[in-house]
């Protein structure tokens, strides 16, 4: 070895946080439904971040409309998404990876973002 020269150990990077949308098709579909189902996934994304699987509940958008709800989850892993969402019994038709597209990344899913884009503070 070169004197001057160290060696160092090589560190795998941990892989990246991604964000997953569990696409929910729910006909007749309230509020208060979501707002259920929400704190269900958000319950047991803490259990398994409590036991060691890094999964994060953002939140949920219902296109009321079109009777969808979109549960976001923040994970390493789709299959860690998926796990999250069939503990959560979410009625996924699908869990898909989506890329945020906002002024700064967690923009959207922020409380501070929505309340600058609403002028109004969040409760």
């Amino acid at each position: 070895m070169r004197a001057g020269w160290r060696r160092h150990s090589v560190r795998r990077m941990p892989d990246p946080v991604r964000t997953f949308l569990a696409e929910c098709f729910l006909p007749g579909v309230h509020a208060s439904d979501v707002e259920a189902a929400a704190a269900r996934a958000r319950a047991v994304a803490d259990d398994l971040r409590a036991n060691g699987t890094p999964v994060e509940y953002l939140g949920a958008l219902l296109v009321e409309q079109d009777e969808v709800v979109f549960h976001a989850f923040r994970a390493r892993a789709l299959g860690d998404a998926l796990d999250a969402s069939r503990r959560a019994g979410l009625p996924f038709e699908r869990v898909i990876e989506s890329v945020e597209v906002a002024a700064a990344v967690g923009a959207f899913w922020s409380p501070a973002a929505s309340s600058a884009a609403t002028g109004k503070e969040m409760a």
